[in-house]
């Protein structure tokens, strides 16, 4: 259908959905037909979804979203489902052909497309097969977002090995006691995971799960130690711009783990700032090389040209400057201390604050915002800085946010200034705004009614990092997020001596309803 369409080489095809065996199947059959996927995450906002569609020139879309502004032709799943199965096989594309377009925060505000070639999906399975070595008796949980690569990675490692891609609904995904649950209630194998979700999960009794891969954010100590034991537990590293994975540490010690040695075909090399291969020990920015390496940014030359540079060793190759400081020891692997730039990790997901603070000041009332990361008893949350004439309601300013952003570009905390504080030269004095927090804005929070209302509402305002909270509003609605929610829980139980589980705060329509939920257990 796609080959009739005139679909072929360099199209980019939009995929609708999430993770389902529909969207999976739509995936693969774009990639079978030699065109690119680009996936269109339910949970994204409308805005947001017709930017990247036209912002891709997007003109056929598989599934059944939401209308589009934009013009493009739908397909539905169902379609692709009557396909005879001669047709969805097909010699393989070129390597150097397009794959796929993923889109990540934008440091300007506007996300930016990453055009991913099949030549560096083909080393990412090979690398898979010699580190990972798994089998077609393997079970590999689908955990990522539809919206992100490590989908890809999730997809490449199952089918790559002939093992199974096991599919489960969003609910049963969050991190705490339902991942766990379906860690073992589906006899999963393999899961691919940022270290934060595994920090809120407990351990699952489950010895059929061997290996465990974390990525996406700095793995600690504890994480590592509390996982690794009768399991193989890998710490992987690699941007979007170099097809998802690029070095990797078998963790068998304890100790921070490193993020270990470039994999086969990839390249990584630590320069200083003048641009000279940096001495053991000594920090520097990250340059990785090698066939997986993506084209650049889509319709962005000039943002290609800055990332994606000549190998300042002079060989004649590109390589993708990361923005990442290491250090390398004397065994050569790589330790990961921070970024250079203004991009952060949350919960596995990359952002850039620009893109955030952009969306808050487009909020009329909103002078200026600043946006930072701020740890709150080991999870980390985005925090909001504000300047303002009037305090503007935290409920109402997150919810204008997601009308333009995904989820996790939304902070869970804001504080409003009457003024933001600045440096003798003008700039905005970051170090001030974190150590200082004027006027924290929160809902007013009504009457109170009974002990344990207050008491939900005690917990949770700690939880959230605010001074208060409406027990009329769920607990989402005020900045929770589910790695909180875990929290939330955990809290509860202490104080209340009661048995709550990560259920019943999501679904809750507000404090209240949870309270109602919880008196007839206490009684």
């Amino acid at each position: 259908m796609l080959l009739e369409a005139g679909i072929g080489s360099e199209e980019i095809i939009g995929v609708w959905g999430d993770r389902t065996r529909q969207a999976i199947t739509a995936i693969l059959t774009v990639l079978a037909a030699g065109a690119a996927f680009l996936p269109l995450d339910s949970a994204y906002p409308l805005e947001r979804l017709d930017m990247m569609v036209q912002d891709s020139g997007t003109r056929v879309v598989l599934g059944d979203g939401p209308e589009l502004r934009s013009r493009v032709r739908t397909i539905p799943f169902e379609q692709l489902a009557s396909l005879p199965a001669a047709k969805a096989v097909l010699r393989p594309p070129p390597l150097d052909s397009l794959a796929y377009v993923i889109y990540t925060s934008g440091s300007t505000g506007r996300p930016k497309g990453v055009m991913v070639p099949h030549r560096g999906i083909s080393n990412v399975i090979a690398a898979q097969r010699e580190i990972l070595n798994l089998s077609p008796s393997d079970r590999v949980l689908q955990f990522a977002s539809f919206s992100f690569d490590p989908i890809v990675f999730e997809m490449a490692l199952a089918f790559g090995a002939g093992a199974t891609l096991v599919l489960a609904p969003r609910p049963h995904l969050r991190p705490g006691e339902p991942l766990a649950a379906t860690l073992e209630n589906r006899d999963v194998t393999v899961v691919v995971v940022p270290p934060s979700s595994l920090a809120v999960t407990p351990v699952p009794h489950n010895p059929i799960l061997t290996t465990i891969f974390v990525g996406g954010e700095a793995c600690s100590e504890h994480v590592a130690e509390r996982w690794r034991q009768q399991r193989r537990f890998f710490n992987g590293y690699g941007p979007t711009e170099a097809t998802i994975w690029n070095t990797t540490e078998l963790v068998e010690d304890p100790g921070t783990p490193s993020i270990g040695h470039p994999n086969s075909g990839v390249t990584a090399t630590v320069f200083d700032d003048d641009l000279q291969p940096a001495p053991c020990g000594a920090t520097g920015e990250l340059y990785l090389g090698g066939v997986q390496v993506a084209r650049g940014y889509l319709g962005d030359p000039r943002l290609t040209a800055e990332r994606f540079v000549p190998d300042p060793g002079g060989h004649g190759a590109r390589m993708y400057r990361t923005g990442d400081l290491v250090t390398a020891g004397e065994d050569h692997r790589l330790h990961f201390l921070g970024r250079s730039d203004n991009q952060v990790k949350v919960r596995g997901f990359r952002i850039e604050l620009g893109e955030v603070e952009a969306a808050l000041t487009r909020i009329p009332g909103i002078l200026e915002a600043v946006v930072a990361v701020t740890e709150f008893d080991t999870v980390k949350r985005l925090t909001a800085h504000y300047q303002s004439e009037s305090i503007i309601d935290h409920v109402t300013l997150r919810n204008q946010l997601i009308e333009w952003l995904p989820l996790h570009l939304v902070p869970g905390v804001f504080t409003r200034w009457p003024e933001l504080p600045r440096t003798p030269n003008g700039k905005i004095d970051r170090d001030l705004l974190w150590t200082a927090t004027p006027s924290t804005t929160a809902s007013p929070s009504p009457d109170i009614e009974t002990t344990l209302v207050r008491l939900l509402c005690r917990i949770c305002a700690r939880v959230l990092a605010i001074a208060s909270v409406d027990p009329e509003q769920d607990f989402f609605e005020q900045g929770g997020d589910s790695l909180l929610a875990t929290q939330f829980v955990n809290q509860i139980r202490d104080v209340l001596n009661v048995k709550v589980t990560l259920m019943d705060v999501f679904d809750a329509e507000s404090l209240r309803q949870l309270s109602d939920t919880l008196s007839s257990r206490l009684t």
